[in-house]
């Protein structure tokens, strides 16, 4: 029987570099630590230490199986079993950890022991102020998670911990602090009575507990040994590879019988499968993607993390390999990738200019359509701002910098095109018969990655512009000539009123130049006689007459009543205006030339027509 104890000199006492790290007084305190509280009875749990006694069995005793249980059932790459008095703790059996002992204030295990739950979990040391500063988190081994349970002696004391940590953090869910429960009462009863036979029962028990949690994964779990071969799978495992239970057991990851393939289809040598290379390096392989062919010919794509299993003399144990069926996932990515390749090939096919911008306006995609529209090439295009080839005074400039900005999420306008010809001197924008214009419409997605923010498209309205300012010129010579006239002209309709009426028209109607006519010579408010002054029917009004009947009503002479009430002779030609009930009204005064003794109204204009 050998007492339960620190380790010796010369084996893995690391007492003395951690003081150095952590800047020890000379009062052996450390000023930057936050040291746990101890238990009231302090000096009853130290006495419990002391009466401890455990055979000495080596590195094949209990406790380092239990670690290395706890360490595949947790995929843990740290499991101990530490003991802790006042000043230090050191460790019965510890996997994946160099050190056989850390003082007492910088450890995990001093904190557990002090737990009222008997329990701690730490997800992320480096985010916690009782461990952030330490030199386990800080230094090697860098530690960042930890789930430990408190170890008692038969009458209760705390005189240690079972615990598993990790160097990256992570949760412990309720299976996972069970399990270790489980492990923890084992080493208690293995501490209390030393009852080997017992102990192995417990052991069996926990392993068939472990095996059962094992089970529960709907990942496919395997555990290889140092040459690759696989010695433990769960039943997931079988499942995903479709493999048997036969097929499974010995086979390495070298084996010929593997078909597997990288995410570009290239052929994946077994020698650079996760495990091997975890196996080979002691480092983890963590998110690989890789597909393997079924024996019925499937593929099967997974991810798959392996960690390297190392016993506490640096012995390589193996690797844990764990792996997902991700086909699912990456033939939704493949059939998207497809798609989105489908629907460019369509945009840089079309006619419409498109191109896709990043969050500072630079062109991340373009289509044909748009640099031939731009008069440029594709390649030149790409990173530089859309807006280089707008004019650099035309007011799109802002409104571009202000989408880009997120002021507003969509802007559409006609915009002109850089140039060197001459400008207008109105506002620096060519004139319009030698500019060249696009229509653009600018949106934000809604949902954007780091290289597309924006949908550009584009259209060429150059000889839509020109038309546009050849019709107004039109326009304008129209209107000048009807100002001129002597005959007045009016645009109307039965429907709209009065749309346009020239100079002419008003004066003869007796209404101050400017007047809104609007609802006049249309209906009743046009009041009409015929020569021998009866009053028109509403069918007989020239406009009425000329929409229902689609034929131009010619030379009509009516005397029709001013907006001062007198009444003025007109000859009257109205018009059709197409398929629409609009018509043109054209009237001249001949009120000078009635000839004497014809009927005339009580109230004739004799003024200067």
């Amino acid at each position: 029987m050998a007492r339960i104890g620190p380790p010796r000199n010369g084996g893995y006492r690391v007492w003395a570099g951690v003081t150095s790290v952590l800047g020890r007084s000379a009062a052996g305190r450390s000023e930057d630590v936050h040291a746990p509280l101890f238990p009231a009875d302090e000096s009853a749990r130290l006495d419990a230490l002391a009466r401890l006694d455990a055979p000495g069995t080596g590195p094949d005793s209990r406790f380092d199986r239990l670690v290395r249980v706890a360490a595949r059932a947790l995929d843990a790459p740290i499991a101990v079993v530490s003991l802790v008095d006042h000043d230090r703790q050191w460790f019965e059996a510890r996997v994946g950890l160099a050190a056989g002992e850390t003082p007492h204030e910088v450890s995990f295990c001093g904190h557990t022991i002090t737990e009222p739950s008997g329990q701690l979990v730490v997800e992320d040391a480096a985010a916690d102020e009782r461990f952030a500063g330490t030199p386990l988190v800080v230094g090697v081994p860098h530690l960042r998670a930890y789930a430990g349970v408190a170890l008692r002696d038969p009458r209760g004391e705390r005189i240690g911990t079972f615990a598993v940590l990790d160097r990256r953090p992570r949760r412990f869910d309720e299976r996972d602090l069970a399990v270790l429960a489980d492990l923890a009462a084992v080493a208690e009863h293995e501490l209390s009575t030393h009852d080997t036979e017992t102990a192995h029962h417990e052991l069996v028990a926990v392993e068939r507990r472990t095996r059962l949690a094992m089970e529960t994964f709907e990942e496919g779990i395997v555990f290889q040994s140092p040459d690759g071969r696989i010695v433990d799978w769960n039943t997931a495992a079988g499942r995903v590879l479709g493999l048997s239970t036969d097929e499974l057991a010995g086979r390495s990851s070298i084996d010929r019988r593997w078909r597997c393939i990288s995410a570009d289809g290239a052929e994946w040598p077994g020698d650079s499968h996760p495990a091997m290379v975890a196996i080979r390096t002691g480092a983890p392989v963590l998110g690989e993607r890789m597909g393997v062919y079924r024996p019925n010919g499937d593929l099967v794509w997974m991810r798959v993390n392996s960690r390297p299993l190392i016993d506490d003399d640096g012995t390589m144990l193996g690797a844990f390999t764990a792996f997902q069926d991700i086909t699912a996932e990456v033939t939704f990515e493949q059939r998207t990738a497809a798609l989105a390749e489908r629907l460019i090939a369509a945009i840089d096919a079309g006619g419409v200019g498109t191109a896709l911008l990043d969050a500072a306006g630079r062109v991340t995609f373009v289509n044909q359509a748009l640099a031939t529209i731009l008069d440029a090439e594709p390649d030149e295009m790409a990173g530089e701002v859309l807006a280089r080839w707008f004019h650099p005074n035309d007011p799109v400039q802002r409104q571009f910098d202000e989408v880009l900005v997120g002021v507003t999420g969509h802007l559409s306008a006609d915009v002109c095109l850089a140039s060197d010809r001459p400008t207008d001197g109105l506002g620096g924008i060519p004139a319009t018969a030698d500019a060249r214009w696009i229509r653009l419409n600018l949106t934000r997605l809604p949902l954007v990655d780091d290289e597309a923010t924006m949908l550009a498209q584009v259209t060429d309205i150059t000889v839509r512009r020109h038309l546009e300012a050849d019709l107004a010129r039109s326009e304008e010579l129209a209107r000048v000539s009807l100002d001129v006239l002597e005959q007045g002209v009016v645009f109307a309709s039965p429907s709209a009123g009065v749309m346009r009426a020239n100079p002419a028209a008003l004066r003869i109607l007796g209404y101050p130049p400017g007047s809104d006519v609007h609802g006049a010579l249309t209906g009743h408010r046009w009041d009409l006689l015929d020569d021998r002054l009866r009053p028109l029917a509403r069918d007989e009004y020239p406009v009425t007459a000329a929409v229902e009947t689609g034929a131009t009503v010619r030379d009509q002479v009516l005397w029709s009543r001013r907006r001062d009430g007198a009444y003025v002779r007109l000859r009257v030609s109205v018009m059709p205006f197409g398929w629409t009930d609009e018509v043109v009204v054209a009237f001249t005064d001949i009120t000078p030339y009635t000839r004497l003794g014809a009927p005339r109204p009580a109230d004739v204009f004799h003024g200067a027509a």
